[in-house]
Parts: structure tokens; C-alpha cells; sequence
């Protein structure tokens, strides 16, 4: 049957799904793969703590690995890369993982060539995390479930972080 002539086209809504919808986790969050992160983990409310985490503490992670590279802390800049590596893998950040592991890889051998554009593919994958990050905490967070752990603190390599 043919259309109506000024008939306005119905708007398109695209839904978010959420994977765990009462802790706010979408069933897709680039670069995290969620699903994969809830069954690594188990537990939504951690797996919301973890990204919460990994935004605050990771935020300006970039700058702070070629701060450590410029004042010659190799250990502190190894260091800083194993622990986003971890973390990143606990939630599936592949990309975030690989790139993180190339440069902990790099300052375990002392290969340093290349490394300036290592730390530019790591702010790149970096980005979108804590893009991510930001969204999951922008999120209603009265949808959230209060739970006695709402104020467990997670361990993240040297640092402890007081999640709540």
C-alpha cells in the first residue's frame, strides 16, 4: 500500500539493553565486553565497581606513563602498565589488554625502541574506557542496589582503591 504523502517518518529510538539492569550495566559498552566481564567476574555490582574504579584511577593514565618515561621511573611506568593490563582484562577490554602488555613487554626486556608510538596506541585504547567509565557513572544510580560491599576496597597492583 502505498504511503501517505507528508506522513512523517516514525522516529527510530534505539534501546539500550542492559545486561544487568539493576546494577546499570548495558549489554554492550565498547570497548568492555560485558557479558564476558559478568561471567569472568560473577557478581554485576563488582563488575560496575571495577569500571567505576578503572575510570577514576586510570584517568590520566597516559600522561601519567610518559611522566614516568621522561624522569626515567622504567619500574613505575612497567608497573602502571601490568596493573591496566589486569584490570582491563578482568573486563574484557581486549584491545586496552594487548596494548598494555606490549608495553609492560617492553620495559621487562628493555626494548624502548618504539615506544613513543606504543604509549599513542595506549591512550587510544585507553579513551574509550574511561569514556565508558563515565557513562556507567553517569547512569541513574538509584537503579543501583545498595549491598553490604558498597564500600569494599579493590585492590589495583600497588594502589587500593576505595570503591563505593
Amino acid at each position: 500500500m502505498p504511503e501517505k504523502i507528508g506522513k512523517k517518518p516514525e522516529p527510530q529510538v534505539e534501546l539500550v539493553k542492559h545486561a544487568a539492569p539493576e546494577y546499570g550495566l548495558p549489554e554492550q559498552l565498547p570497548p568492555f565486553d560485558i557479558p564476558a566481564a559478568l561471567a569472568r567476574i560473577g557478581k554485576p555490582m563488582l563488575v560496575r565497581k571495577l569500571m567505576l574504579g578503572f575510570r577514576d584511577l586510570y584517568k590520566s593514565a597516559g600522561f601519567e606513563l610518559r611522566e614516568h618515561i621522561a624522569k626515567g621511573r622504567v619500574e613505575d611506568a612497567e608497573r602502571l602498565a601490568h596493573s591496566i593490563k589486569g584490570v582491563a582484562a578482568m573486563l574484557e577490554a581486549k584491545d586496552l589488554t594487548e596494548v598494555a602488555a606490549s608495553i609492560e613487554h617492553a620495559f621487562r626486556t628493555g626494548q624502548l625502541e618504539g615506544l613513543s608510538s606504543l604509549v599513542d596506541n595506549f591512550e587510544e585504547a585507553l579513551a574509550p574506557a574511561i569514556a565508558a567509565g563515565r557513562f556507567i557513572g553517569s547512569e541513574d544510580r538509584s537503579n543501583t542496589r545498595t549491598t553490604d560491599s558498597a564500600n569494599m576496597s579493590v585492590g589495583f597492583g600497588r594502589s587500593a582503591l576505595k570503591l563505593r
